[in-house]
This record gives C-alpha cells, sequence and structure tokens, in this order.
C-alpha cells in the first residue's frame, strides 16, 4: 500500500527555509517513525520530485506518510495565483503516489506579506519598486478553495505564518501535528540556532537598490546583498514595514471580507477578526504555546553528555587527519 502525501505549500517569504532546517535536523526521528520528509536541498523543482520522494521512502522504516515541503508551488515570488492550483496538481502527481492528498497552505496578512515578498525580490536582486514586479495581493480564501476543489486533493489546512509568534520550535511542533507527530519527537536538536530567519529590514532597500546595479559579477552581487543583510537586517517585524498607513489601510479594507471568511472556514480556532490590525495579528503568536528548549543543556545531563561525546570524537578526527 502507497504511503499517504501530505504537501506543505504557500508563501514564499515565509515559512519554508525554516521548516526544510527543522526537517534537515530532525529527519532521523521521522524516518524511525515512517515519515518520509523531502525538501529542498533534495530537489530544486517538479521534475526532481519524483526521485528524491522514492530516496527518502527507501530510507524510511515502513513508510506511512511522505511529507513534502515545497512551499512556492501555491504562490511564488510574484505572488501570482492565477496557476496556484496547476502548479500544486502537477507537485502532487510528481510524487508518483496515488490517492488524495493533504495539503498545508502556509497564509499571511495581505500588506505584510507585500512588503515581506517585495523584500525577498530584493534580496535576490530586484532594484524595481514594488509596483513594477508585484501585481497585488491575491485573495486567500479563494486561492484555498481553488486548491481544495482539485480532484487529487483530499482537504486544505491553513496554516498563518503569524503563528510564529508562539516560537520557531512551537510552530515546527504544531506542523507536525498533520503528520501525528505533534508532542512526539525529540527538539532539543532544534535549541541551537534555529529562528524564523533573517530578512532584510526595509532601510535596506534604498541601499541595495543602489549598489546592486554597480556590481558586475555574481561574487560580487554576492558580497553585496551580504553586506547588506549584515548591516541592514531587520532586528524586529516593524522594521520590515514601508507601505504608508493610507495604503496599509486601503489594503487591508480590500481583503477583510474575505480574510474573515478564510479564518472562519479553514480556521475556526482562530478569531475571523485576526486580521484585521496589529492587535489581532499579534494575537496570532499566542495561540500555540511556547515551547522552552534549554541550551547548552545542564551539566552531566544525557544531552550534555552526547554533546561533550561527539566534541571529543570530532577533535581526535581532526588530529588524526592533520596528521595524515
Amino acid at each position: 500500500m502507497k504511503p499517504e502525501l501530505v504537501l506543505h505549500a504557500g508563501l514564499a517569504p515565509t515559512d519554508g527555509p525554516m521548516l526544510h532546517r527543522a526537517f534537515e535536523r530532525l529527519r532521523p526521528q521521522l524516518r524511525r517513525r515512517g515519515v518520509a520528509c523531502v525538501s529542498p536541498p533534495a530537489f530544486r523543482n517538479v521534475a526532481d520530485l519524483a526521485a528524491a520522494v522514492a530516496a527518502e521512502r527507501r530510507a524510511t522504516r515502513r513508510c506511512r506518510i511522505v511529507l513534502v515541503s515545497f512551499p512556492t508551488v501555491a504562490l511564488r515570488r510574484d505572488l501570482s495565483a492565477a496557476q496556484a492550483p496547476g502548479r500544486v496538481a502537477a507537485a502532487i502527481a510528481a510524487t508518483g503516489l496515488d490517492g488524495p492528498a493533504r495539503i498545508s497552505l502556509t497564509v499571511q496578512r495581505p500588506d505584510r506579506l507585500y512588503e515581506h515578498a517585495y523584500l525577498d525580490l530584493v534580496a535576490r536582486g530586484e532594484t524595481r519598486p514594488p509596483a513594477a514586479v508585484l501585481p497585488g495581493v491575491p485573495d486567500l480564501a479563494e486561492l484555498a478553495d481553488r486548491i481544495a476543489a482539485l480532484p487529487a486533493v483530499q482537504g486544505v489546512t491553513v496554516r498563518p505564518w503569524e503563528l510564529v509568534g508562539a516560537g520557531a520550535v512551537a510552530y515546527v511542533d504544531d506542523l507536525l501535528g498533520l503528520v501525528g507527530l505533534r508532542g512526539e519527537l525529540d527538539l532539543r536538536r532544534l535549541a541551537r540556532k534555529f529562528t524564523p530567519g533573517r530578512r532584510y529590514a526595509a532601510a535596506a532597500v534604498p541601499v541595495a537598490t543602489a549598489l546592486l546595479p554597480l556590481a558586475t559579477t555574481d561574487e560580487q552581487r554576492a558580497d553585496i546583498r551580504r553586506y547588506v543583510l549584515t548591516h541592514f537586517r531587520a532586528g524586529a517585524d516593524a522594521d520590515t514595514r514601508f507601505l504608508a498607513d493610507d495604503e496599509r489601510a486601503a489594503l487591508l479594507a480590500a481583503h477583510r471580507e474575505s480574510n474573515r471568511d478564510l479564518l472562519r472556514r479553514y480556521r475556526p480556532d482562530l478569531p475571523a477578526d485576526a486580521y484585521e490590525d496589529d492587535a489581532g495579528t499579534a494575537a496570532l503568536g499566542r495561540h500555540l504555546a511556547p515551547i522552552e528548549l534549554v541550551w547548552p543543556p545542564p551539566r552531566n545531563s544525557r544531552p550534555d553528555l552526547a554533546r561533550r561525546v561527539k566534541k571529543r570524537v570530532y577533535r581526535r578526527w581532526r588530529r588524526l587527519t592533520a596528521a595524515s
């Protein structure tokens, strides 16, 4: 019997890189529990997905679920949603698994999605203004409905990106509930250097757009991006805001009914008005219970002893390789 397919899709500039780092650290535990987790860099496009799924299934004991994390199949970096259902259907077909799939769809408040999407484009070398590269923000309720209507889709679970306010570890643990492993894994592998990720601040936009046209090689462009990210990194969520107050209000008003409909039908456990103002959106970060992981672990505890053994083995390996 072929395993069940769970496809994590959604918004390109939200949770993809963070989840991919988490899956990489938790992969041995997932494999032991029958979950084959496939995410970049194991594949880069739909054409490579079948081979990546097959390889991970071979490495998974008694594979019962295939979890594919491919966020950009739903909304690419230009926020175009017209072809999103087709991309989701193509990704499902490329896995080679029969039967309907469950979709985890990441969403974000429209104005913050617009700002984060543009900053993500700037980080990748975009120098044009937002209006020239982003046609607008899609109707998220319509997007979820169109994906749910696909014959190959069994159901859609909407997950607001703002849930990460409870912490990156709590956000990952909540996602693992889709495969029946919420609260079941040892998440201490996520205790060190695991955050939602780095993002340009709004102040980085004029600097990046002024310097990037001066670069003539890929190496120079990469150096400029590292420099801008180092000195103009967003320390808080407020640092990424660049829309004027009237533009933000108009954008939220235009999507108010759609956002209410989305949360009312797909997430009845969350307030329907959560995307109407900053206070309601911030409250989403208190929906999940935070998970505190101590690092470094207490001295002489089992995690501490294992960490010290690994360090000794690594030092010895370095000495042996240096001597040879």
